[in-house]
């Protein structure tokens, strides 16, 4: 069964990862440097299956609004 929950510190590793394995949809510059920083400064959710992050989405709210 999937599971859905906020993003921990402890997650950052384990997302980094799932964003290495999927180069088709991050470039290199997203893996090494935006997302990284994305996580220590946006909120977000991880998909978890058996215990383990297969997915996230961060998300940034800016004047009320999701960015």
């Amino acid at each position: 069964m999937m599971k859905i929950r906020p993003i921990q510190d402890a997650d950052f590793t384990a997302i980094v990862n799932v964003a290495k394995a999927l180069p088709d949809w991050f470039d290199e510059d997203a893996r090494t440097r935006s997302i990284p920083i994305d996580l220590r400064h946006q909120q977000g959710f991880v998909a978890l299956s058996n215990c383990q992050i297969v997915g996230f989405v961060t998300l940034f709210i800016n004047e009320g609004r999701v960015k």
